[in-house]
């Protein structure tokens, strides 16, 4: 087999890949497809934002191959391909097999970085090209291709997610897409994605619930971002707050992490019925006699439902919770009526933790009248 670590052997290839995904996936076939041979710093194999083809546009336009707005994946196919094919000759691999593993994982990184580009669209765009082309193709050497890039980035603090840019939708982007260029490019769902990397469950723990949830039963004329852009199936949905719980419970309970918490809880949790007829039902309210104290939910809370109605006996005390949707369909802080009266937060906070209710923020006071007590 001849290997193809020459520049036109590597162009070659990833337009052949690109074309076989194109045949099966309807968001890729509606436009054009760039892969960028570009050098990227020693971490970092491909990028694929909302505006890599124009970004790129003198090199793409240099070759003769724009044909118009597209996905432009910037990929380091030399880099890629020499060290995966040094990697397997040095685990004993002939030739022939070492250039059968490089090409596979060129195939994947080029599938995970067009999953990005399906799942973002043209989203950020504007931003991104607020200054001009000329200062995003600037930023982006800066950031993505010096090996030493200037301290700012450097010294940039981590996500707070470990699965930033390669949550839920991405996940169901990347699963869907695999699904559909099998036939073509057969590869395991692991080699394009595994959430496990993300600090998330093993990449076949979400293709099975998927698969449960019916998301790779759509046509293949149904585009994938369509797919995306639905409420999770039920199955998806557990899989993903169980996950995003394990991550909360182990974190510091800062207020950005309950941020990106909620944010992540948001992208499948649909709006809740039952917390509307919560809403609707006088009982949920307190009386003019009555303390309460706002417990804002955490992911434990909206794994366990716990906050859609408790009624719990605790010698004098009982305790009613609401559930409010917010206007964005976000979960809102729930209210906790005590009958008794006499109760401190701190006493609360105990009362909570010994049910294993966890929570971000406590307030205890008297209805309106009386002062507010934060704990």
């Amino acid at each position: 087999m001849l290997t193809i670590d020459t520049e036109e052997g590597l162009t070659a290839f990833t337009e052949r890949v690109l074309a076989a995904a194109a045949r099966n996936v309807v968001d890729l076939a509606a436009q054009p497809l760039y892969a960028i041979g570009h050098p990227l710093a020693r971490t970092i194999n491909g990028v694929c934002g909302p505006s890599g083809d124009r970004m790129f546009f003198e090199e793409i336009a240099g070759a003769g191959k724009w044909h118009g707005r597209g996905i432009g994946v910037v990929i380091d196919t030399a880099k890629i391909y020499s060290k995966t094919f040094a990697a397997c000759r040095a685990a004993g691999l002939d030739e022939t097999g070492a250039d059968r593993d490089a090409r596979l994982t060129l195939t994947a990184i080029l599938l995970h970085e067009l999953a990005h580009g399906i799942e973002r669209g043209r989203d950020g765009e504007h931003q991104l090209l607020a200054d001009g082309v000329d200062v995003a193709r600037d930023a982006f050497e800066r950031v993505f291709v010096d090996e030493d890039p200037p301290e700012s980035v450097k010294n940039a603090p981590p996500p707070i997610e470990p699965w930033k840019g390669h949550g839920l939708r991405f996940i169901r982007a990347a699963a869907i897409l695999h699904s559909r260029v099998t036939p073509d490019l057969p590869l395991h769902f692991a080699a394009i994605l595994e959430p496990a990397n993300y600090g998330l469950s093993p990449g076949r723990t979400y293709y099975a619930a998927m698969n449960l949830d019916g998301d790779f039963d759509e046509p293949d004329t149904m585009p994938i971002r369509a797919i995306i852009g639905r409420a999770a199936g039920p199955v998806l949905r557990e899989r993903w707050r169980a996950d995003v719980f394990n991550w909360f419970k182990a974190s510091p309970r800062t207020d950005a992490h309950m941020s990106a918490a909620e944010e992540a809880l948001a992208l499948c949790e649909p709006a809740s019925a039952r917390a509307a007829a919560a809403l609707a039902s006088k009982d949920y309210f307190p009386q003019p006699d009555e303390h309460f104290v706002e417990v804002r939910p955490t992911p434990e809370a909206w794994l366990h439902d716990s906050f859609e109605r408790v009624d719990v006996a605790d010698g004098v005390r009982s305790l009613h919770a609401r559930l409010r949707d917010g206007p964005d369909d976000t979960l809102q802080p729930a209210t906790f009526y005590f009958a008794d009266d006499k109760f401190t937060a701190p006493e609360v906070e105990s009362w909570l933790h010994r049910r294993g209710i966890i929570f971000a923020r406590v307030t205890a006071s008297k209805n309106s009248l009386y002062p507010q007590l934060t704990a």
